[in-house]
């Protein structure tokens, strides 16, 4: 039984990052009047919600609990862009290396942390 919900908490939590993921308006769609125009890539991403959603991916995918995501825990990832997460090459993610992934993916570097 356990397994079975862990598998519908990855699974939901699969669609929610490809839902995340959808542009907001169709190519070649003109936007609404109501809607703001879109923002630069830097303005669009909140760097502290990027933050907050990545750890709860982390920690949504960390399937055994073990403070790491091996590739097969790491659904939401292209195992191209897993080797590329994986700076210290020992086949699993830190919450640090996800983070990071996280942040370069979205454009906006690896976080630095504020003085």
């Amino acid at each position: 039984m356990e397994d079975r919900q862990q598998l519908n908490r990855r699974l939901i939590h699969c669609v929610a990052c490809a839902l995340a993921a959808l542009p907001v308006a169709a190519a070649g769609s003109e936007p609404s009047p109501e809607a703001p125009a879109a923002a630069g890539p830097s303005e669009a991403v909140d760097p502290n919600e990027l933050h907050r959603q990545a750890a709860e991916s982390f920690y949504a995918s960390d399937g055994d609990r073990d403070g790491f995501v091996v590739a097969l825990e790491a659904m939401e990832m292209t195992p191209e862009r897993f080797a590329a997460a994986d700076r210290n090459h020992d086949g699993k993610l830190t919450l640090v290396e996800w983070v990071d992934a996280s942040f370069e993916s979205a454009g906006l570097g690896v976080p630095r942390p504020q003085p």
